[in-house]
């Protein structure tokens, strides 16, 4: 202990001092440049900047993105005297008893369901449920967009011709924007600073400003529904309309239009290739994808390809093209230096969404339960063999209420990983590259996903050995900083403080202690049991009022769970009543998805035999 105490004394140091721009630590002949800045006009935001370096030349060191945690000091003393190691270990081990106040670590999947709510799922957390929270919202999610500049999830809602605004901070529904119609499909500005609406019962478009949450544009282009191509240096937007057989090309920024053409029978995907700078536009009832220069604003390229082409994609490298043909089943790769074919491959059985990672491509089939994956290598060779990967027990047609037109396959921050929602089984399918089945699953606790988003909490990297993340804290303050560099490796807790005002992005959690009432440990399958549990707060004293209170069965290691709404009994005591289904030994564990407690608990095993 005496040796950590002089570790961190330096930092403890620092605590009446002014916060240096810059802190330097060094280990093992690596060194770690830390810099937290305040963003001007966000209090409790600040830039943070790690530069990874040869201690000896000062040589950039690339490697995984170091995590970092943001850990509030309410005891100087224990700040102190708890050894850096126990720290990093204790944030990073996932348990929901030891979060930090803010990280730069790991990701959020979130989905956007059916029943009309929107799930927050943490797959770090090391707990028999990673669902942190659930936003209601007035109708059911069409499409989604997220907005990392200013920490928003934008959802149009059909129902109610609006945009819903979620602060992931928060996990509240903070705004409901009007819009002039209703409006299925979004796009977000490659500079995030607007989101752009189509009003598919009208033939126009609204362009909303993140931050103000105002419209800036409405825009008139042809009848819906309409798909949305950015050009990749964010000047010019192109929007098809289906109904019209048109395309529209627009300044991003100005939102003046520049071209308008007839791009061919029933246009409904677009994608803009960036070694032609040229967009691509998909029919889906004509015989070609068609290229919009646009210089010109004309149509300067026609590549024959037969009806049913309905979704595109470019490839990592930006030269190639995938076109998914769902009528026959197929993908057909488009070379945009000679706009011809290189090849055609089949994509499964009613192929409509792909997605991608830097070597493969991912195509989601209605008709099957399996996925298909290709290799974008053996695509641009004209080669490729399909493979087929089981992501999930039913066919996303069986719940066709389900299928919309935002995606449901996400590439994780780790780039070699896809998530992948079945809406029929209500799970999220992780498939990690180089295996034969999904490396893991997540529970969506019953709901059908219409479209999942993959938040990046972490750092990304600027530069080689340059890495840099917003943070946002919950109140002002002293904070713990620890660092941890897995290659090469390195650890090292650092400190700073955040000036008054600060904004919390997320809400002060009360510490809630779970007490199962029931001593007998061992039940009988098929019959009715009422489980009851007492919550009590810190001080020893029954916590009533709950209403998102959940109890989670779980067979391991998945093979069978439930979940159960527990409803409040007596003062601080709740209860539901469950039935196990199968002889076994279960765990059985209370959530509460209200962000504002965390549960103190450990999982319960119970044993089930069969009746007598």
């Amino acid at each position: 202990m005496r040796r950590s105490i002089l570790t961190l004394l330096p930092a403890f140091c620092l605590f009446a001092q002014q916060q240096p721009p810059t802190q330097r630590a060094e280990m093992d002949g690596v060194a770690a440049d830390l810099s937290v800045r305040d963003i001007d006009g966000a209090p409790g935001t600040a830039q943070v900047t790690i530069r990874v370096t040869d201690a000896a030349s000062g040589t950039p060191l690339d490697g995984p993105a170091p995590r970092v945690w943001f850990s509030k000091r309410r005891n100087e003393a224990v700040a102190i005297e708890t050894p850096c190691l126990d720290k990093i270990r204790s944030f990073a081990g996932g348990q929901l008893s030891a979060r930090a106040d803010a990280d730069l670590d790991g990701y959020l999947v979130v989905t956007m369901n059916q029943d009309s709510t929107v799930t927050f799922l943490n797959p770090a957390v090391a707990s028999l449920s990673q669902l942190e929270s659930i936003v209601e919202l007035k109708g059911v999610g069409q499409d989604m967009v997220y907005a990392p500049a200013v920490g928003r999830i934008f959802i149009s809602v059909a129902a109610t011709a609006s945009l819903a605004v979620i602060d992931i901070a928060t996990r509240k529904l903070v705004a409901d924007v009007a819009l002039p119609k209703s409006s299925t499909r979004l796009a977000l500005s490659p500079g995030g600073t607007s989101v752009w609406a189509s009003m598919e019962g009208d033939a126009g478009l609204a362009v909303i400003n993140v931050s103000s949450l105002r419209i800036e544009a409405t825009l008139a282009v042809g009848l819906g529904p309409h798909a949305f191509a950015f050009s990749s240096d964010a000047r010019q937007v192109l929007v098809t309309s289906a109904k019209s057989d048109t395309a529209d090309l627009f300044d991003a920024v100005g939102h003046q239009r520049i071209a308008s053409v007839h791009a061919g029978a029933t246009p409904v995907a677009a994608v803009f290739a960036p070694a032609a700078r040229m967009f691509y536009i998909a029919n889906l009832n004509g015989k070609e994808v068609v290229g919009l220069d646009p210089e010109s604003g004309k149509l300067t390229a026609r590549v024959p390809v037969a009806p049913g082409v309905v979704a595109l994609a470019v490839d990592p490298e930006g030269r190639y093209i995938a076109a998914v043909n769902q009528t026959q089943n197929t993908l057909t790769m488009i070379d945009t230096a000679t706009n011809g074919i290189i090849g055609t491959t089949n994509a499964g059985t009613e192929p409509d969404q792909i997605a991608s990672t830097a070597r493969y491509a991912y195509i989601r089939s209605l008709d099957s339960d399996q996925f298909t994956l290709l290799d974008w290598k053996d695509l641009r060779a004209g080669n490729a063999q399909p493979l087929r990967i089981q992501a999930g027990r039913h066919k996303p047609v069986e719940a066709p209420e389900a299928v919309g037109a935002a995606p449901v396959l996400a590439p994780a921050p780790e780039g070699n990983t896809m998530i992948i929602a079945n809406a029929p089984d209500g799970i999220l399918y992780f498939y990690e590259e180089g295996m034969m089945a999904p490396k893991r699953t997540i529970s969506n606790y019953k709901r059908k996903a219409r479209g999942i988003l993959v938040i990046n909490q972490g750092l990304h990297r600027t530069g080689t050995g340059v890495y840099e993340g917003t943070v946002r804290v919950p109140s002002e303050g002293r904070y713990d900083v620890p660092l941890l560099i897995e290659e090469p490796r390195f650890h090292h807790c650092f400190s700073t403080s955040f000036a008054s005002g600060a904004a919390p992005p997320r809400q002060d959690f009360r510490m809630l202690t779970v007490e199962p009432l029931f001593s007998d440990r061992k039940f009988t399958a098929g019959q009715n049991t009422l489980l009851r549990f007492r919550l009590k707060d810190a001080a020893g004293q029954p916590v009533t009022g709950l209403r998102q209170l959940q109890l989670l069965a779980f067979q391991p290691p998945g093979v069978w769970q439930s979940h159960q709404w527990l409803q409040e009994a007596a003062e601080g005591v709740y209860e539901a009543a469950q039935v196990f289904p199968v002889s076994a030994n279960v765990l059985l564990s209370v959530n509460l998805l209200d962000s504002g407690f965390r549960l103190r608990q450990s999982a319960i095993q119970v044993h089930v035999s069969e009746l007598p």
